[in-house]
């Protein structure tokens, strides 16, 4: 399982256990609320700006600083993965950039 399929799955099961009604604020206030679909989630802040998105409409990865990967990375527009990710067959890269220039063989 690619770490992205990883991450989607573990992101399904906080947002079914902490969604609930509508409400302006976290219980916990080292959490951030997102809404969506008249529901609302609490996040961990460690959450934000961490590439990946996990508000409706990536709010929580607007307003970031940019990324800068290191020498052996590849940057995608959620942050950045190994070299070794990219032409490997698994879309590791939200937008599918590290394997839509790959070479044909």
């Amino acid at each position: 399982m690619s770490l992205a399929r990883f991450s989607l799955f573990i992101l399904c099961v906080v947002v079914a256990v902490s969604t609930s009604p509508v409400s302006e604020v976290c219980p916990d206030e080292d959490d951030f609320l997102c809404i969506s679909d008249g529901y609302s989630s609490c996040f961990p802040n460690s959450w934000k700006c961490d590439g990946e998105p996990d508000c409706d409409g990536n709010v929580d990865e607007q307003g970031c600083p940019p990324v800068v990967c290191d020498s052996d990375e590849f940057s995608c527009d959620n942050g950045c993965i190994p070299s070794a990710f990219v032409f490997d067959g698994d879309l590791d890269c939200y937008d599918g950039k590290d394997e839509a220039t790959c070479p044909v063989q």
